[in-house]
């Protein structure tokens, strides 16, 4: 179907819009793989900013946390950040076991990248002394990156403010990923960036960059899964993947294919990871020496020739959804005929053969949001939402990022299809509904 102008979403039949935040500011909560919904489902919780947001944010941007009453649109600010971007918001998510008194998020206090856990009803305050980044359900763990590093080497998912000029190198020996303690607020270094640049060494990593991000605990927090990224000469990037003991033992490479990008864990054993199994161009980008001498010359040409979203580039880089076992590394392709575009995916709370995702934008700027059954091979599209170009392939760009409810019946997106940022709630297929369609 194609879109008439002007019409900002386009709903599936049966689906329904049931909460947007209003326009007070613009409001966002972050990434896809934490829910902003307490557990009653009544309380959800965003970041406010009160700026134009087709733009990165300075060191001077400050956002609010927001508290929002999904049943009457009632909100009220409980704190305020420094430290936010676009892609992932200040880390703010619902601190577990409970996911209903407190939340955490992080901020820059004293000169210094903390974290806070903020009492929603008490606020009261205890502050942590390192920034988090995935928190285990039960509200005692944390894994952590490095936000002094990332400030230097990963635009969009930084901190405009901080970052220490000392972390501003190609390989730095303090950078990696530090296992916190919630209820001590000790910390330990747990995987140093050298010490994945020595696991299975390749010699592109020694032009670029290289770095830790995108940790996540497994749903029981036995495990978590990162990417080692490094940035080779032809400008262009590669990535690892990894899962790992929550002490940092027992490194499993699980995906070597150069190009992964976003996942979610499927119960405790396996991840659900958009990557290819091998792309030929990334085997060429392995050696320093023909990334230098054969792809960088060559990068302006294919950018032309293999441009995004043909047919070509999908045989050159045929990246899909993969069902990787998070120990042996074994995986399957998901319905490659069926999802074919990069998306967030998260799976369903007690679904887990169920997970939704979503799709940049189109030939028309359009996002795509839909639930898919695996089991059944079945995909159930929720909507398509209108992205102004301005906003498109840009470090400010507004994904949607899909989160669930906890108990499943609703999806939050963050979208600016409205004209602002905003986030947005809709009702989704239950039970049968999945299987047979809408």
């Amino acid at each position: 179907m194609t879109a008439e102008p002007g019409v900002s979403q386009l709903l599936s039949e049966g689906v329904q819009e049931v909460f947007r935040t209003h326009e007070s500011g613009h409001h966002f909560f972050g990434y896809h793989d934490k829910s902003p919904f307490d557990s009653s489902g009544d309380y959800l919780l965003s970041h406010r900013v009160s700026f134009d947001t087709k733009r990165m944010m300075t060191s001077d941007d400050r956002a609010d946390i927001v508290l929002w009453n999904v049943r009457n649109g009632e909100s009220r600010a409980l704190s305020t950040t420094a430290t936010f971007n676009w892609q992932q918001g200040s880390q703010l998510q619902w601190l577990g076991p409970d996911f209903d008194t407190r939340f955490i998020f992080n901020d820059y206090r004293d000169g210094r990248y903390v974290s806070v856990i903020h009492g929603r009803d008490s606020g009261e305050e205890k502050v942590l002394p390192y920034p988090v980044y995935s928190v285990s359900n039960d509200g005692c763990w944390a894994v952590c990156v490095n936000y002094e590093r990332l400030h230097w080497c990963r635009l969009g998912y930084s901190y405009a403010i901080g970052g220490d000029p000392e972390q501003n190198r190609q390989i730095s020996d303090t950078d990696g990923i530090t296992l916190l303690n919630l209820k001590t607020g000790k910390t330990r270094l747990i995987i140093s960036t050298s010490q994945m640049v020595e696991m299975n060494h390749l010699s592109s990593m020694d032009t670029g960059d290289n770095y830790l991000e995108h940790v996540l605990f497994s749903p029981n927090a036995e495990r978590f899964f990162f990417f080692h990224r490094w940035r080779t000469e032809d400008g262009d990037g590669y990535t690892r993947a990894y899962t790992a003991q929550r002490d940092g033992s027992d490194i499993r490479l699980i995906n070597d294919s150069g190009d992964a990008s976003h996942y979610a864990w499927q119960g405790d054993e396996n991840i659900l990871l958009f990557a290819s199994h091998k792309a030929c161009l990334n085997v060429l980008r392995r050696s320093r020496f023909l990334t230098k001498y054969l792809l960088r010359p060559l990068r302006p040409l294919f950018k032309v020739v293999v441009r995004p979203g043909t047919g070509l580039e999908k045989k050159v880089l045929p990246s899909r959804y993969q069902l990787i076992d998070a120990l042996s590394g074994k995986s399957r392709t998901v319905a490659p005929d069926i999802l074919a575009a990069d998306g967030h995916p998260s799976f369903m709370p007690g679904q887990p053969g169920v997970f939704v995702s979503d799709t940049y934008q189109d030939s028309e700027n359009y996002r795509h949001l839909f639930v898919f059954d695996i089991a059944n091979n079945s995909r159930i599209d929720i909507g398509r939402f209108y992205s102004p170009p301005e906003f498109n392939d840009t470090a400010f760009r507004c994904d949607l990022h899909p989160r669930w409810g906890r108990r499943g019946r609703h999806v939050c997106i963050d979208s600016v299809h409205s004209g602002s940022r905003q986030m947005h709630v809709y009702s989704v297929p239950q039970g049968d509904e999945i299987a047979g369609g809408l």
